[in-house]
């Protein structure tokens, strides 16, 4: 080695080893000592969480986010008039009727603040950690809006400036002489710009965690259908009527049922459009009501499966079905009006489409289910009527279903839809100052038995969200705390989990009503995996903030009606897969329940309009929701039993 090389590693290479082996011992010493915390400068949305674990990070959170939800959204009107929309609905028997119109993902959030800075890259593990203080990274923590919701709820609490345009249209009689088609008035309208509320909310959320005062913008809305346009399609309405009756016929096969539409049941439903006339999207419903309908359609069926003495056996065998194609049946309407109006005469074609069943009864003998996966329970003891069979009717739409290989199951997709006709009962809600019937609760009592069977069963979990309130019903078998609950809600939140056995899983699920308990059972073929979770734990208590009495004219005057009180907090648990490889899959899952005080509404007197004052503005509470306490005794964060 010449000595200029040798002066140079000496010198100029050493040096700079030596520089980076210290930097590295420092950069891991530095890690070990914010082990199962998140590294310092780091933020979650405006909020600094550094040097919290997660569950001290996810207490946070939740509690900033209880507060943004019980401030609710103050809008004010351009006339002047202030409203606070609520941004919660409360169940006023059941408090699994109780949902928020804005959630955040804490888990998730919290999860991606600790992962940064954690590498197996040496470089990544050392730098980003130490860098952080001064480069202060920042999670986004972005709320998630039922907006369909909350445009329904400002709506009702700003009615004058919710009046949508109205189109010109036929007024069509008979008499004597024939058809008289008058056209009735347009007339234009206002409407409320969402998205003069949404987005600076959203960016508030986004940046502070806070929603400010919003004015609210509101826009002409103009008729697209003027008298001028309906008069000059008032010849094509009397053309469509004189040359009726007309055939439906359901599908192209010669034995097609068909029924036949006289130009009076025709007649409510055409109406001008900008281009040329048409019939309005309740005819497809006049249709559906002359009853030839139900003996066309046939629902597909999936076979359903049991299991009797540690063998599926078929209970309900697959069934192709068929039914209208809702895709091409509006088109198929409007082409129908426009071969009258020139001149052609046929039946309405209804079109028709097959729809194979994803599970045959010729595929349950090559399934290979044969072996307990794993079971969830949950107890829903002391229910009311209404979420009893409600619970019960969701169990029954479970069932014997199958779970293909790689399928991301939805809850709600199978539980769906949640209508009367699907067998779901209501149940009555509290939103501002209405008392309200929604259809569905009690479902999360299924979420969370579903949840608990995925976990035991040791299936990859895609989306879960805890209740927002501490519910009884969901206290976890191992040790009667909260934390192991899912919430589901149409459209959101959902409750998923991945099939990753690489074979079908058929979906028990039992109701005992002898000891009011659930049983949901996942059958399936193991691969020698084993899923369990540690019982949750409380790492604290939220205090009942102090009763809260509104005024409606929902109820008569002097009647109250009380939902009763929550005490919030604050659960976590580690959901664990062990492979049977040796490896372990770890999952924290942390859960923020808001504090909730018993809201009372009382009827008063509806004011006349001479009394109805020009601006109104609902306070806010203000009650701290980080006050700690002991737990308090079941009965004071159970429902209102009514």
């Amino acid at each position: 080695m010449s000595p200029k090389i040798k002066h140079l590693l000496i010198y100029g290479v050493l040096p700079v080893v030596v520089f980076v082996s210290l930097l590295t011992a420092t950069g891991v010493v530095y890690a070990q000592s914010y082990n199962g915390k998140i590294f310092p400068g780091i933020s979650i949305g405006p909020v600094d969480v550094g040097g919290l674990t997660h569950e001290e990070a996810a207490a946070k959170l939740s509690a900033l986010t209880s507060d943004v939800i019980r401030s609710g959204l103050v809008l004010t009107a351009p006339n002047g008039t202030v409203a606070t929309i609520s941004l919660t609905a409360e169940g006023v028997d059941n408090p699994d009727a109780s949902y928020d119109f804005i959630t955040w993902d804490i888990d998730e959030a919290v999860s991606a603040a600790l992962s940064i800075g954690r590498s197996t890259n040496p470089l990544i593990a050392t730098v980003i950690p130490i860098s952080a203080r001064m480069t202060h990274p920042t999670v986004p923590f972005l709320p998630i809006m039922d907006s369909a919701g909350l445009e329904a709820e400002i709506s009702l609490a700003f009615p004058e400036l919710s009046v949508p345009a109205v189109d010109a249209g036929f007024l069509i009689t008979k008499n004597e002489d024939g058809w008289k088609i008058d056209v009735s008035p347009s007339s234009s309208g206002s409407v409320i710009l969402m998205s003069s509320i949404f987005e600076p909310m959203e960016a508030s959320l986004a940046k502070e965690l806070f929603i400010p005062s919003i004015a609210i913008e509101v826009t002409d809305d103009e008729p697209a259908v003027t008298v001028e346009v309906a008069k000059a399609q008032a010849s094509q309405a009397q053309t469509i009527l004189e040359e009726g009756p007309y055939t439906v016929q359901y599908g192209k096969d010669a034995n097609a049922k068909t029924i036949q539409l006289t130009a009076t049941e025709i007649a409510p439903y055409l109406i001008p459009t900008t281009d040329e006339v048409r019939a309005s999207d309740a005819f497809l419903d006049l249709i559906r009501t002359k009853g030839v309908e139900a003996s066309v359609i046939i629902e597909p069926q999936d076979a359903r499966l049991a299991m009797e003495n540690g063998r599926v056996v078929e209970f309900v065998g697959s069934q192709t079905g068929i039914q209208v194609d809702e895709e091409t049946v509006s088109l198929a309407i409007e082409e129908f009006f426009e071969y009258i109006l020139g001149g052609e005469q046929g039946p309405l074609i209804v079109p028709l489409i097959v729809v194979e069943p994803s599970v045959t009864t010729a595929d349950v003998n090559n399934l290979g289910i044969g072996e307990v996966l794993g079971v969830g329970t949950s107890d829903f003891s002391g229910s009311p009527s209404n979420r009893i069979k409600n619970i019960k009717n969701g169990a029954r739409l479970l069932n014997g279903i199958l779970i293909a290989p790689d399928e991301e199951f939805s809850l709600l997709s199978k539980l769906g839809p949640f209508t009367t006709e699907n067998g779901y009962l209501p149940e009555l809600v509290i939103k501002g100052d209405e008392i309200k019937p929604e259809v569905g609760g009690g479902l999360c009592q299924i979420g969370t038995t579903t949840f608990r069977a995925a976990m035991h069963s040791g299936l990859p979990i895609t989306e879960r969200r805890n209740h927002s309130l501490v519910v009884r019903y969901y206290n976890d078998p191992s040790n009667g705390n909260p934390g192991t609950d899912a919430t589901i809600y149409d459209p959101s939140p959902d409750f998923k989990f991945v099939n990753d056995t690489g074979h079908w899983i058929l979906f028990e699920a039992e109701v005992d009503m002898e000891t009011m308990q659930l049983f949901f059972t996942f059958w399936g073929t193991s691969d020698g995996r084993v899923g369990s979770y540690t019982p949750p734990v409380v790492s604290n208590w939220i205090g009942i903030p102090e009763k809260r009495v509104i005024e409606t004219t929902d109820l008569a005057p002097g009647v109250e009606k009380c939902q009763g009180s929550h005490i919030g907090a604050n659960a976590s648990f580690t959901y664990t897969i062990a492979r049977p490889d040796g490896t372990n899959e770890e999952q924290i899952f942390t859960s923020a329940y808001r504090p909730l005080p018993e809201i009372c509404l009382v009827g008063v007197e509806k004011l006349t309009e001479e009394e109805t004052p020009s601006e109104e503005t609902v306070p806010t509470e203000e009650v701290s929701t980080e006050d700690e306490i002991a737990p308090v005794a079941e009965e004071e964060s159970a429902p209102a039993e009514g």
